[in-house]
């Protein structure tokens, strides 16, 4: 009984916390996103969000100020990627 008490605190404060990241994501009114930003997005790791999503070829290509500038994002292009691969599922 008390694992499923356990269980069940678990799942709740995972999914406030999904939710705390996907209300701040609405509210972010930056124009360009690093990729931390994008990683907290998909609420996942930098080197994930490097390593398995931003590498994807139908994945937004990003937006490059100059040659040493890091890669930056659209938030609207991430968000319509989002919503894009939420709807194929």
């Amino acid at each position: 009984m008390q694992t499923a008490q356990a269980d069940l605190g678990t799942l709740l404060s995972d999914i406030v916390n999904r939710l705390d990241a996907l209300i701040l994501a609405q509210n972010d009114n930056s124009n360009l996103w690093n990729a931390e930003r994008c990683a907290r997005f998909f609420s996942c790791s930098i080197g994930h969000f490097k390593s398995r999503i931003a590498c994807k070829p139908d994945f937004p290509r990003p937006v490059k100020l100059n040659q040493t500038a890091h890669s930056l994002w659209i938030p609207a292009d991430v968000k319509d990627y989002a919503k894009r691969k939420q709807s194929i599922k």
